[in-house]
């Protein structure tokens, strides 16, 4: 399930690691390789804060908002 033929699709509603894990492939094991393979197929869904004033935040949420419209 690491090859080309699978997609994984994971939603992350906050980052909350004590509460909901840490997202990473990174667990200091022997899976670890395997694991950064099938990482490379993860597509992460995260809500992005509406109300935000933070500059960066705004400017990445346009330059996303562009390259989804190039990309469709």
């Amino acid at each position: 399930m690491t090859d080309a033929h699978y997609v994984y699709v994971v939603t992350e509603v906050m980052s909350a690691p004590s509460t909901f894990g840490n997202l990473t492939w990174r667990q200091g094991n022997q899976s670890d390789q395997v694991a950064r393979r099938a990482f490379q197929s993860v597509i992460v869904l995260q809500s992005v804060d509406e109300t935000s004033s933070d500059i960066t935040t705004q400017v990445t949420k346009k330059e996303l908002a562009i390259e989804f419209r190039r990309r469709s």
